[in-house]
């Protein structure tokens, strides 16, 4: 872990865009998007993950409020930094004002590189669950019959989605979701949630997460950037509050004065509650300690080796076997529908959650 001063959150806020078009387009409460958008319109530069296809997932730098849309939702899979590092230096070096997000080891990591302090830098980190291999992801999407033959530059993922409900409401989905170019377009072709895909399972869990995620020193309250992000789960569920929305609701760690700063320059975009780091910590794990390293990983890596990851999967997650199972039994008793299926599922779910 580098020297560099970390800072205790001097603020903590739950916030939701007041703009529903920016709600139905971003993985939580659109802050990310918001903060990016007022950078650009200023001036600055944006960088963060995009997905190029499935397995050309990376950084990128944005300076067009147009392609922000390149680098909204989660990408629940290791980014490449790619030379971001090094135009990121060139965009400071020339006075402009830059906003580079990503997990806290890639922001130590720029911090590392640049090797001093720029008052023109802004740093907003991720609460990161951790990252599974992007071979995993690969092999994973490259098992479906529906893309076989399919270029690998046509085929893209969503490991986080949210549909519309009768209210005009979202609902946030998770598990992996594959797509396929055509032009313009792009054609769903395989939709599964996460406890019955065997990727987003073992994310979920832990036990497919790189070793180094495992003994993350970034995994704390104290944080390294000026802003850190991350979806404030529970709140108006377990947590008392009045802000609950299914579409999501982005929790925001205020840090140094910098990020006060820019916090203050765009809040009257927002809906925001002040609320206190103990409530969210409560569903967020890793703002004080990093997955623990699970007794089944050593066997799960040697059958993910030896005869891949969807097997190694049913063989060390007994949640996941036991799900599969079930909805396995019910379509050759009852036949049931695609929808009964992920109904089913869904329910599954529900009561692992309760």
């Amino acid at each position: 872990m580098n020297d560099y001063d970390l800072n205790a959150p001097a603020n903590v806020y739950a916030v939701v865009s007041k703009d529903r078009s920016i709600i139905k387009t971003t993985a939580s409460g659109g802050f990310s998007s918001v903060l990016a958008n007022h950078i650009i319109s200023h001036g600055g530069v944006v960088y963060g993950c995009a997905e190029e296809n499935f397995e050309n997932i990376g950084h990128i730098r944005i300076d067009n409020t147009n392609n922000l849309d390149k680098i909204k939702n989660s990408k629940y899979v290791h980014s490449d930094i790619r030379l971001t590092y090094r135009e990121a230096k060139a965009d400071l070096d020339n006075g402009k004002e830059v906003l580079f997000t990503g997990t806290p080891c890639q922001i130590s990591g720029l911090l590392g590189f640049l090797r001093k302090r720029y008052d023109n830098l802004l740093t907003m980190d991720l609460v990161c669950h951790g990252v599974p291999p992007m071979k995993m992801l690969r092999e994973q999407v490259l098992s479906y019959p529906e893309v076989k033959n399919v270029p690998h530059e046509d085929i893209f993922v969503d490991f986080r989605w949210k549909e519309d409900l009768r209210s005009g409401y979202g609902c946030i989905r998770f598990g992996l979701r594959t797509a396929i170019r055509s032009g313009e377009h792009m054609r769903v072709v395989r939709q599964e949630n996460d406890t019955i895909n065997p990727y987003m399972r073992c994310f979920q869990t832990g036990i497919s997460l790189r070793e180094n995620c495992l003994q993350c020193p970034y995994a704390r309250k104290e944080r390294i950037s000026d802003i850190t992000a991350a979806d404030f789960w529970g709140l108006g569920r377990d947590i008392n509050s009045e802000m609950f929305d299914l579409n999501g609701v982005s929790l925001i760690l205020v840090n140094t004065a910098k990020g006060i700063h820019y916090f203050n320059e765009i809040k009257d975009a927002f809906d925001i509650q002040k609320r206190t780091f103990e409530e969210a910590k409560l569903h967020n794990r890793c703002l004080s300690q990093p997955f623990e390293r699970l007794k089944e990983r050593d066997r799960f890596l040697k059958i993910c080796r030896e005869k891949g990851l969807r097997t190694a999967a049913k063989a060390t997650d007994s949640v996941h076997r036991f799900e599969s199972n079930a909805i396995i039994q019910c379509l050759r008793k009852n036949r049931i529908s695609n929808f009964g299926v992920r109904c089913l599922s869904k329910g599954l779910r529900l009561l692992h959650i309760l």
